[in-house]
Order: C-alpha cells, then structure tokens, then sequence
C-alpha cells in the first residue's frame, strides 16, 4: 500500500514569503499550532505546515496518477505563476496589469479560499447528525439503518456498517464532493470579480503581517456583489479586492503606503482576524504571534468584563 501523501492546502509558493529563515533551498517559519494548549511557537519548514494527507485525491480514479488531477491542477495552473504574480504586486513600479494577469491574480486569491475544507466540513457536520439520528432510530426502534429522500428514493444505505464506518466513508465522499464543487466554482467566481480593483496596501509596521491556513477574508459570500476580499502575501504586504468603481480603471493596481502608527495598529487588527480565522496553523514571526496572541487574550478579556 502506498503511504499516505501531504497536500498543501496553502501552496509553498504562498508560505514562503513568510519564512523567517532559509537553509540551502528550503524555508522556515514561526508556527503557533493552535489547537495545543501551551504556546510553544517552533520555527518549522514550510513542507510541513498547512496539508492534509489525501485531500485532494479520488478514490475512483483508474490510476494514482489520475486520483491526484486535482493537486496537479493546483500547482500547474495556479501556484506556477504565483511567483511572477508577487513581484508584479510588490513591484511600486507596476501600475497597471492586462486583463491576463488579472486573471491570474484572482485565480489565485479565489482559489486559496475555496481549497481549504471549509465546504468538506460543513457537509461532514450536516451528514454526522443525519447518521446519528439514523442510527440512534435504528438502536431505539429498531428502524432501517437507512435514508430516504423526500419523495422515498433511498440517499443512504448504512445497513452493513458501524456508525463510526458510516462517518469516515461520508466524510470521504464530502471530500471529494467539495473539491470538485470547489474547481468547478472557480472560473464562474472570477469572471463574477473580473471587474474588481486590487489595491495593494504596505503597512510600514515594526510589527508584521502573519497569515494562517485560511489566509483570506471575505467581509461576505463570495457571491456577493458587495464582496470585499484581503489577503497577507508577506510580512509587509496586504492585497484588497473591492467592487468597481466607474472613475477607476479596473486594471490598474491601486497603491496605499501607511506610515509607521497607522500601520502598527492596523497591522494588530488584521493579525488578530488571522489568528480567530485559523483552524491549525498560524504563522509567521515569532514575536508577532506573540504579540498578536497577547492583543487577542488581552480583547477577549476586556469583553468578559
């Protein structure tokens, strides 16, 4: 049996710009593992941060070159042009970008927010209930360990598995079903935000900018026409995504400089919004990990009183 592959839900290309050292050809960064109890931040290499065994493969493909498409998809139409895309975007001499590079911009941002398994796990939390219920009937009443549709097809069938059986092969099949909803979204997304303006904001902060593994906001659906989307590239560097506006050319990248306060507290702010967004994973430097978990503990605090 082959092992178990890692895929990057946040590309490489991506955590690198945040590494805090480099050795021979690899990166490391500062990562604050969430969900421990002790604050204990290790400088760790990018390869092992931010994946997930298996996400992106399927089980039914004919050949294990074939279950990986969609990883492949990733890196040969997205993360491969990510690099030219950041020194365009950090580049102060860069004005204005073709229709194509645009393009590519919003593939990116777009795609980074729908890759991660937000969508797989609100079904595994939808289908878990149903399957508790379904077997909580099956062991009160002794009822099918079965579901039905509205109009009686039969949705699942349970009956020779173990309740614990019954969620892995849902939240497998979830997987699988969100990766591909996820792919098929993105084209329609970014034609839906082709006339958005990128700005570009570098906040001149002695504090940085940390991301985690759900670096992007979205201030609504992503559907929404009113959408505004913020993504960290580096510890300088914030991309915006807002509506058109009918007096700006939409090709043209927007570029605001904040001096050394204003970037200092809104540094703080959009840090603590990475932290409170991330599920596993934040990183960074270490000290502004700290000093963002300190503002977060220190807000959190002041609501309870």
């Amino acid at each position: 049996m082959n092992e178990p592959i890692g895929q990057h839900i946040v590309p490489r290309v991506y955590l690198k710009n945040f590494s805090t050292s480099i050795k021979k050809k690899d990166y490391f960064v500062d990562v604050f593992y969430k969900k421990q109890k002790d604050i204990n931040i290790p400088r760790v290499n990018i390869k092992n941060i931010c994946k997930i065994n298996e996400f992106y493969t399927f089980d039914h493909s004919p050949s294990e070159i074939d279950k990986r498409w969609l990883e492949k998809y990733y890196a040969n139409n997205i993360e491969s042009h990510y690099n030219s895309i950041y020194n365009l975007l950090t580049n102060e001499k860069t004005e204005k970008i073709t229709p194509e590079i645009k393009n590519k911009i919003l593939r990116h941002i777009i795609s980074q927010e729908l890759r991660t398994p937000k969508i797989a796990q609100a079904l595994d939390s939808l289908t878990d209930r149903s399957i508790d219920y379904v077997f909580n009937s099956h062991e009160q009443l002794g009822t099918e360990k079965k579901l039905y549709t509205k109009d009686g097809k039969l949705a699942y069938d349970w009956s020779d598995k173990s309740i614990d059986e019954a969620k892995t092969k849902n939240r497998n099949d979830n997987r699988q079903i969100s990766n591909i909803e996820c792919i098929s979204r993105l084209k329609g997304l970014v034609e839906l935000k082709i006339s958005y303006h990128i700005m570009v904001v570098k906040y001149n902060s002695p504090i940085g900018l940390i991301s985690s593994d759900r670096p992007v906001y979205t201030s609504e659906p992503l559907y929404s026409p009113s959408c505004k989307i913020q993504l960290p590239i580096d510890k300088y560097h914030m991309i915006n995504l807002y509506p058109f506006i009918e007096d700006t050319d939409p090709n043209i990248i927007l570029r605001i400089e904040h001096g050394e306060v204003a970037s200092e507290q809104a540094v703080r702010i959009l840090n603590i919004s990475q932290l409170e967004r991330a599920e596993h994973f934040v990183y960074g430097e270490k000290n502004n990990i700290l000093k963002t978990i300190q503002d977060l503990d220190f807000l959190e605090q002041k609501q309870e009183k």
